[in-house]
């Protein structure tokens, strides 16, 4: 195989690689320890409100009336919310 067969070959695989996804290098930008850590400190705020809110009568009453089910009391929607 000549030289310029070669680099014919190799330029193909790279163009079949960058063209799955997360492995070009040019668009894959890996997360930051802070992004991850807000992300899980979210998660896990969200997850409690959403625990919490499952005993709570006025969840309950705000389920009912909206016929929503996820639907949440102000107090749980804040929380969930982060404010």
């Amino acid at each position: 195989m000549s030289r310029r067969q070669q680099k014919k070959v190799i330029a193909q695989g790279v163009r079949a690689l960058r063209a799955t996804p997360s492995w070009d290098p040019a668009r894959h930008r890996p997360e930051s320890t802070t992004e991850r850590l807000r992300d899980e400190i979210e998660r896990s705020r969200i997850g409690d409100a959403l625990e919490s809110a499952s005993a709570c009568e006025a969840c309950g009453k705000r389920r009912e009336e909206t016929g929503d089910p996820g639907a949440l009391c102000p107090d749980h929607l804040r929380t969930a919310l982060g404010l």
